[in-house]
């Protein structure tokens, strides 16, 4: 049993083991049990190395750019033995990566937050001059956009093909549709009648209901300006009795 204490900014929270003691979990239901060092862990998941290392090993084909580590994945993710118990940093709302890193034209468009959380783990890690800090941070934040980016733009590359293609699909029932209507010599009215005679059709096209019900409202939109409706097709036919 965990005793959740939600750090409702955050990414990742802190919850209280009754036997482990505190420890930081991720919002996927993945857990990471620490007996000491909590804060320290929670810090250093929500370090942009810890951003960069994500990248590279989730996956990335979940649909729109969404991307997802297994448990048995995040029980070989590295982390770094450091100690960031006493940093006083609130690594604040969590924003998207445009938002903290900016431009990134110099670390001014940074989340200064951010810069201090990760100056913090290079300098514990052996970078103690400070404007080597700062080379190595731009470098770091360029590399994690760009991992980003890629994955993001990629997901919007392939949604594109996805919809061309569904595009190219789609106009092919409709154009098979119009050739066995021309070969049947149907005559085309705003009538039920039609209205079953093309259903008939489309049912010799594909035997998928939503489909068929598509190319019907589809193919009666281009034909008579409204999607297929028996009951507004009835009432139209009734006011025309009074004309």
């Amino acid at each position: 049993m965990a005793i959740e204490l939600t750090h409702k900014k955050s990414k990742y929270s802190l919850s209280l083991h009754k036997e482990w003691g505190i420890a930081a979990f991720l919002n996927n239901f993945h857990y990471i049990y620490a007996k000491t060092n909590a804060k320290s862990i929670w810090l250093y998941m929500n370090s942009t190395i810890s951003w960069l290392i994500q990248q590279l090993v989730m996956r990335s084909n979940l649909g729109d750019g969404a991307g997802k580590i297994e448990t048995y994945e995040l029980a070989d993710f590295p982390l770094i033995a450091i100690d960031l118990e006493n940093m006083d940093i609130d690594p604040g709302p969590t924003k998207n990566y445009k938002e903290e890193f900016g431009s990134l034209e110099s670390l001014k468009t940074v989340n200064p937050a951010r810069i201090k959380l990760d100056s913090a783990i290079l300098e514990a890690i052996g970078y103690k001059k400070k404007k080597e800090r700062e080379e190595v941070l731009l470098e770091l934040y360029k590399a994690t956009y760009q991992l980003i980016n890629a994955r993001f733009k990629k997901a919007q590359s392939m949604k594109t093909v996805k919809a061309q293609r569904n595009k190219v699909g789609w106009s092919a029932y409709i154009e098979q549709l119009k050739t066995m209507l021309i070969d049947g010599r149907y005559i085309a009215k705003n009538t039920i009648t039609f209205g079953k005679e093309v259903e008939n059709l489309i049912s010799e096209i594909t035997a998928e209901k939503k489909m068929q019900k598509k190319i019907l409202d589809a193919y009666w939109k281009e034909r008579f300006g409204e999607y297929y409706d028996e009951n507004t097709i009835v009432n139209n036919d009734q006011m025309s009795l009074f004309k």
